[in-house]
Formats: C-alpha cells, structure tokens, sequence
C-alpha cells in the first residue's frame, strides 16, 4: 500500500509541476506585460504631447488672427478719418456744383462714412473676444 501511495504521491507532484508554467514562460509573461504597459505609457505621452502642440498651434494662429484684425482696424480708422476730410472738403463751397449735386455727394460720402463706423465697430467687437 506504501509502494501505491508513493507512487500516486509521486504522480501528483509530476502532474503538479507539469500543468503550471515553466520559469521562461513566466519571465516572457512578465517581460509582455512590462512591455504593453511601457507601450501604453508612451501612446499616452505621445498623446499628450500632440494635445499641447495643437493647443500651442491654435494660440499661435489666434495671435496671428488678432494682430490681422487690429491691422484691419488701423486701416479702417485711417479710411474713416480721411473720409471724413473729404466730407469737409464736399460740405465747403465750391464754384460750379449746384445745391443738388452737393447734396447728392453729401449723402453719399455720409454712406462712405457709415459703412466704414460699422466696419470699425465689426473688427472691435470680435478684438473683444
């Protein structure tokens, strides 16, 4: 009955030892492990970084959008002042234009003059935001 005890004994820890993973195959399951876990790590790095750069991209670009609309705006301000000059200038008398004809160019230099307050007002609203 020994000789069978120690014989199924025997059996079972060969059975044991048989079914569980060998030491190379747990050090390839651990090295596989470490190495998704490295490869997460980096795809989340890389990530992050693309995320900072788009964000520095789209300061950059509106940076440049506002200094493309202040530009506008001292142009337009500079139209609307010299605008305003030649409204001096068609409002003054001048030999040979009738009352109508001067009026007629009042009414449209005041046009002139209207367009380019709400051009102005357009560019300062949006340099606002």
């Amino acid at each position: 009955m020994t000789k069978t005890k120690n014989t199924f004994v025997g059996i079972a820890l060969l059975t044991l030892v048989a079914c569980g993973q060998s030491k190379e195959q747990q050090a390839a399951e651990e090295k596989h492990k470490m190495d998704s876990t490295a490869q997460a790590t980096k795809t989340e790095l890389l990530h992050q970084q693309a995320l900072q750069d788009s964000i520095k991209q789209a300061k950059i670009q509106q940076e440049q959008n506002k200094e493309t609309l202040t530009n506008n705006l001292v142009d337009l301000k500079g139209r609307l002042a010299a605008a305003q000059s030649k409204m001096s200038d068609i409002q003054s008398f001048q030999f040979g234009r009738s009352h109508d004809e001067k009026d007629q160019q009042i009414a449209n230099q005041t046009k002139v003059i209207e367009e380019l307050k709400i051009q102005i007002a357009d560019l300062e609203t949006q340099l606002a935001k």
